[in-house]
């Protein structure tokens, strides 16, 4: 008898590892636009990747940029959060990770005579990203579909010292596949 208890002890720890280890991977894939506040009340267009890994991970990639005559300005930002659901619904989710910064400003003279005063500068820095985001179809089907606030926060040089920072705010819907 104690050698049949311990065999269905057995098969049934077998199938709740199964049953979490199903449940439990989720692998998302998303494209969508976004509207990125920079502190200064402007909003700019940009293109978003998402990618979210087993429910607790995601990571977020931003793209923006305009050209302004011979400038061009060009801001990279990619996150990784943790994920979880601050509340009892599961289609609400609450983010807190890490932001990488690339900022680029390129200022290209056509003319040969200025081509001297030609510059490229690139800007890096790190900081803090959290966000909520709203998840209407999790769990029921192929469909990913998010609509997301991030704000992103860094520090501003020497100025972090005295508490000044930078911000990127986003407001974004997504699009993409789910693979549970």
């Amino acid at each position: 008898m104690a050698h049949g208890q311990r065999l269905l002890a057995s098969l049934l720890a077998c199938k709740a590892l199964a049953l979490g280890a199903t449940s439990s991977f989720a692998l998302e894939a998303a494209l969508g636009v976004a509207a990125v506040d920079e502190g200064d009340d402007r909003r700019r267009p940009a293109a978003m990747l998402h990618a979210g890994f087993n429910d607790n991970w995601q990571s977020n990639a931003l793209y923006y940029g305009r050209v302004n005559g011979p400038v061009r300005e060009e801001t990279y930002l990619a996150s990784v959060s943790r994920r979880w659901s601050p509340f009892s619904s599961k289609n609400v989710v609450a983010s807190l990770g890490a932001a990488i910064l690339d900022e680029k400003l390129t200022i290209a003279y056509e003319d040969a005579a200025d081509a001297a005063q030609d510059l490229t500068e690139n800007n890096y820095n790190a900081g803090l990203a959290f966000g909520l985001t709203w998840l209407p179809f999790r769990g029921t089907g192929p469909l990913y579909f998010a609509a997301s606030w991030d704000a992103h926060i860094f520090g501003a040089g020497q100025g972090t010292f005295f508490l000044s920072t930078g911000r990127k705010e986003s407001i974004s819907l997504l699009l993409g596949m789910e693979m549970r």
